[in-house]
């Protein structure tokens, strides 16, 4: 089904920009982290907590970015379905 909320204009602009805006996002927090960045759970002992940048923003900018992307994704290809 397509997304009956968005208009032509609307849905033709907000998809890319919030796929750009998640990839950028998610791009930042990359780039901040840097050697930080790990796939454990527990983090290594010389790091630090980050507060500046886009952490000062928001906590988690990766899954935000995440959501970001999909959202995106869902609008682009006109499906109610992949919004939810």
């Amino acid at each position: 089904g397509g997304v009956p909320f968005l208009g032509a204009t609307l849905n033709l602009l907000a998809g890319p920009v919030a796929m750009a805006a998640g990839a950028g996002l998610i791009g930042a927090a990359v780039y901040e982290l840097r050697g930080s960045l790990s796939p454990w759970v527990v983090p290594a002992t010389s790091t630090s907590l980050k507060t500046n940048g886009v952490f000062e923003l928001v906590r988690h900018p990766i899954y935000t970015g995440l959501l970001l992307l999909c959202f995106g994704l869902g609008v682009v290809t006109n499906s109610a379905g992949r919004l939810i």
